[in-house]
């Protein structure tokens, strides 16, 4: 019999168990001009046992993206892409963790502690990647970021001030990404609005439009 999605996780040491045993699942980063945004990724070949991720995930309030299947190979993938539900999520997750303690660790020292660069953050990552933490996907180059996590949050904020009447008009590419990192992912309006440089209500237009 197939596995019974309703079912969820009862603990986060047990969620935190899977996710630390899991080996294609983790912690990825995506690198803005001025900061680092942070996303936890969950996969697997049962799409049921994601789907007991996120409605345990749910009912503690993680805003979650949804369960997709991944392109090219037989598997299912979860991301966690609003960055308070990451960081909430770290939080509970970090201190049942062995293999991707690091990781989580790395996370929580650049958004929420501010103790880390985000040239240190990408040199962290690489780190892990050459001792055999984590499998490297992709070649991601490197961009300097000496400051934490706060003074890059300030700075792409002054960049937007700066030129308060221009018009920031997004690609139709970039219209699609921001739909996707919505309502696949679960990134909020306003994390999207900071990203692109838009106001709330210009962000909304976008996400409801075809």
């Amino acid at each position: 019999m197939p596995p019974n999605s309703s079912k969820t996780y009862p603990t986060w040491e047990q969620l935190a168990g899977y996710f630390d045993g899991d080996g294609d699942g983790g912690v990825s980063i995506f690198l803005w001009k001025f900061v680092v945004s942070f996303y936890i990724d969950f996969a697997d070949q049962c799409e049921g046992q994601l789907r007991q991720i996120v409605a345990f995930l749910r009912v503690q309030g993680i805003n979650t993206g949804t369960v997709r299947k991944a392109s090219g190979v037989n598997a299912h993938t979860l991301r966690i892409a609003d960055q308070a539900s990451v960081v909430r999520v770290a939080e509970r997750l970090v201190p049942f963790c062995f293999k991707k303690r690091a990781e989580l660790l790395t996370l929580l020292e650049y958004r929420k502690l501010d103790l880390v660069t985000g040239s240190e953050v990408q040199s962290r990552f690489e780190h892990y990647v050459m001792v055999g933490m984590r499998e490297r996907h992709g070649k991601r180059p490197f961009r300097p970021m000496p400051w934490a996590f706060s003074i890059g949050f300030r700075l792409s904020r002054m960049g937007r001030r700066r030129h308060p009447r221009k018009r920031f008009v997004l690609s139709e590419a970039q219209k699609r990404e921001a739909r996707e990192r919505h309502n696949v992912f679960g990134e909020s309006v306003k994390a999207l609005s900071l990203s692109y440089g838009l106001s709330r209500s210009a962000m909304w237009r976008v996400l409801k439009s075809e």
